[in-house]
Parts: structure tokens; sequence; C-alpha cells
């Protein structure tokens, strides 16, 4: 499947948005870190390695509410179907469409338009996340072969293209950037952070918890860094601006296997690039999520 990149992705220097884009999307691999922090970091997980085995799961740190006899996913013809998920301090039954939404590559506007009127959505930055999340807790379970199932549809989907989400970002000239998930749907909602910054690995000490929280909904990296290495079998990577436009720009999260190198989080893909889709159905089972309104959204 073809890639289509905006001009502003390819060149270096200043592009016409005045942002210094020397380093594209697919930088060359350099050292991000000295042999003695490296050598840091190699103790560190190896500690945390030894507190898995010697305390309880992290699903029961961060996952009480939704304990694993509560978990349930169901394969039917035409969907994966999972409950309850955890999103935006609500509860929800969310339904996968097994297939990508359609087979063409759209722009995340077109996609909005093509699903308009249909009970299918594109899935937002934190919709992605706490689906893997919940697979990742409970790949263990009794729903081990149907989770193997989805994982591997996932999996399929991340090393083939960008996957187009309905996560949208403005970077701000001045103030706080605007992160706005469920985009183009009847119940977006809107988190303002600073978003700019470096690009690099996510893992416990990358000091990313505010960004990947405004894009994902957690503030956790260790967890992004192990949820995202089950599913994809890479370690995951950031990308984002690196400093201030000198106008507003708008671009969207787009999440990927690129060349096997890393899981990337791409938060600066250009709203006009055609991606691929796969549809999601949500319904609310309690109240209490950030968005307004009920039922199927």
């Amino acid at each position: 499947m073809s890639r289509i990149y905006s001009n502003h992705q390819l060149i270096g220097g200043v592009d016409i948005f005045g942002v210094d884009n020397s380093v594209p999307l697919k930088p060359k691999h350099e050292p991000m870190y000295t042999e003695k922090q490296i050598s840091a970091m190699k103790a560190d997980f190896e500690e945390r390695n030894k507190l898995k085995t010697a305390e309880p799961k992290r699903a029961n740190e961060h996952y009480t509410d939704l304990a694993s006899s509560k978990f349930n996913i169901e394969e039917l013809e035409d969907r994966f179907v999972l409950s309850p998920l955890k999103l935006h301090d609500g509860l929800y039954r969310v339904e996968w469409n097994k297939e990508l939404q359609d087979e063409k590559l759209r722009t995340q506007d077109a996609w909005n338009q093509f699903l308009q009127g249909s009970e299918w959505s594109l899935p937002s930055g934190p919709l992605y996340y706490a689906t893997i999340k919940s697979l990742y807790y409970n790949h263990d379970s009794n729903y081990k072969e149907v989770i193997g199932k989805f994982k591997e549809k996932l999996q399929s989907d991340f090393k083939k293209d960008w996957m187009i989400t309905s996560t949208q970002i403005k970077y701000s000239a001045i103030g706080l950037d605007e992160i706005m998930h469920d985009y183009g749907s009847s119940n977006p909602y809107k988190i303002e952070a600073n978003l700019v910054g470096r690009s690099g690995q996510i893992t416990a000490q990358s000091g990313f918890e505010v960004s990947i929280e405004s894009l994902l909904g957690t503030s956790d990296s260790a967890e992004v860094e192990e949820v995202f290495e089950w599913v994809s079998g890479r370690k995951s990577h950031l990308w984002r601006l690196n400093g201030k436009p000198r106008n507003d720009v708008m671009q969207a999260l787009v999440l990927a296997v690129i060349d096997d190198d890393w899981f990337d989080i791409v938060a600066y893909d250009n709203i006009s690039n055609y991606r691929p889709a796969r549809g999601v159905v949500r319904r609310e089972i309690s109240t209490g999520n950030l968005g307004k309104g009920s039922g199927e959204i």
C-alpha cells in the first residue's frame, strides 16, 4: 500500500508553516542516550521486571474497576465486541470492525464524511489505547483465542500504513496546543496542553507524561511502553513538532510500525494525507465521561 506525503513533511529547513522540519517523519536513527544513560535505563528495566514477579500484576493497580472477571470480548461475524472499557471516566461497550472500514484511503475529514449516517466512526487515540490495554491485560485469560485474533488484525494494520484516528491536533503559535478527540463526531472533546517538544522513545524516564496523556488518555509512560510493545513487538516512539510554529498548524494523530523500527505515535501527520481506517461503535454503559450525552456515540 503506497503512502502519500505532503511536501512540508519531506523538505528540510523551515516549511510553509514556519516550522523547522529538517527532521522527516522517518529520521535517520541516531543514539538518543549516552552509554551511561543506557546502562542506567537497563538497570531500571531489570529492577521493574523483578518487581513484576514479586508484586501483583499492574492490572491490579491500574484496572481494579475493570477486573479480568468482568472483562468480556466476543467475536461476531463482522466485529469484535469488548466491554467494559474505561474511557474518559465512563465505561463503554466498544465494537471494532473486523476489517478495514473501506479499501480506499481517505483524509480525516473525508472519513468523517464517508461514515456520516452509519453506525461506525473513527477511533480516537485514547480509544485505541484503552482497547489495546484491555487486550494486553487479559491476553492470558479464557478469551486468549479471540484476543489473539484481534491482536493479529491490529498488527497487520500497523505494519501496512499509518492508521488514522479521530484525534486532531492544533499546534498553536501562541499559548497551549489543542488536542481534539472524536473530531468530526457530534460529541468531540478537547484538551489543552503544551504538546510541542523533542521526539523520542517512550520510557518511564522519557518525561512525556503530559504529551501521551493528551494523546492517549494516560500518563503512565511505562505502561504505554509495555502495551504497545505487546501489540507490535516494537518499542514505542513519540513524534511531534519540536518547536512552536509561526502560525497555527492542524495535524492528525496516526499510529503505525514503520519499517519495523518503532511503534510510531505520530502527532504531526498532515490532515490532507490519505490513510486507512478501522471503524468503531461506542455505546456508553455508565455515565461520567467528559463528553456530553450518553448512548451510542
